[in-house]
């Protein structure tokens, strides 16, 4: 019965332990950088390849650099994967209370010096990569209003899904399977000869520019309708990345004031000791 009482009330005291040394707010904040990396950096690839595959088979552009552009983003995943799990092993570091039988109550697992310097090098990592994740949630942001322009002018100038461009269904030619074959009225076209200087197109190249028939129905319906999507959810997946940084600055400003606000009062207390006190008095004595 008295063992039994014991353990009715140690296990509350070592559950409120366990549950208070958990780091919510860093945890909180993995899982969102964490999530906003994947969709960015899988939605940012697969941006890459459409707009790769656009300009090479609709301008002509062999480019060569969506290789490099992979192993940017391969080694930007990395670099900010390294930099979550440091500042979520921070956060596991810092956060915390212990409670002993005495009640003695630490209110930092691991303080000192090395973790100070640790936070501050940590936290200058985490300003730089937030502000490199804003400039390119920026970037995303133009690019994402660019292509929404793209699809309303394909919206205008596209006529292969619109009611006016289809015959009759009498005299509608049929395939080899007996369905209606699918029409493309070559009078609708789109002309981006404008964006001619943007997209490096030569003077003598701005034909290329001139959408009109299947060129247009690639366009639109294979390319820009693709990309619009995937840059959606870039752009979704670096606002996240970019809420999930703004947390661990956060954190990292509150355990760099924790461990500041700890180590004076270990200073206060040792200045407040027997054995300060005992040497402040034979400094005393010997003085006077």
């Amino acid at each position: 019965m008295i063992r039994s009482k014991r353990h009715q009330n140690v296990n509350p005291v070592l559950y409120r332990s366990c549950f208070l040394r958990l780091p919510y707010a860093s945890i909180l904040a993995t899982l969102i950088a964490i999530c906003g990396l994947v969709i960015a950096m899988v939605s940012l690839g697969q941006s890459t390849m459409i707009t790769d595959r656009l300009l090479n088979e609709l301008l002509h552009r062999k480019h060569i650099w969506y290789q490099e552009a992979q192993w940017i983003y391969s080694s930007f995943s990395i670099l900010v994967s390294i930099t979550i799990l440091i500042n979520l092993l921070i956060g596991c570091m810092t956060t915390g209370r212990r409670i002993t039988r005495y009640g003695s109550v630490s209110s930092c697992g691991f303080c000192g010096k090395l973790t100070t310097i640790l936070l501050k090098m940590i936290f200058g990592l985490n300003y730089l990569l937030f502000l490199i994740i804003l400039i390119l949630t920026l970037i995303g942001s133009i690019a994402l209003f660019n292509c929404y322009v793209m699809s309303r002018l394909c919206n205008d100038g596209l006529a292969y899904s619109s009611d006016s461009s289809l015959p009759s269904s009498s005299s509608s030619p049929l395939t080899t399977n007996g369905l209606p074959e699918e029409t493309v009225d070559l009078n609708q076209s789109l002309n981006l000869k404008i964006f001619g200087s943007l997209l490096s197109v030569r003077s003598n190249e701005t034909s290329l520019l001139l959408f009109k028939g299947h060129r247009l129905k690639k366009l639109c319906i294979d390319y820009i309708s693709s990309l619009y999507l995937y840059l959606i959810l870039t752009f979704t997946g670096f606002l996240l990345l970019t809420w999930g940084f703004i947390n661990f600055l956060i954190n990292l400003s509150v355990n760099m004031a924790r461990i500041a606000t700890r180590r004076k009062c270990a200073e206060l207390i040792y200045i407040n000791s027997p054995e300060m006190a005992n040497f402040v008095k034979n400094i005393n004595k010997g003085r006077f």
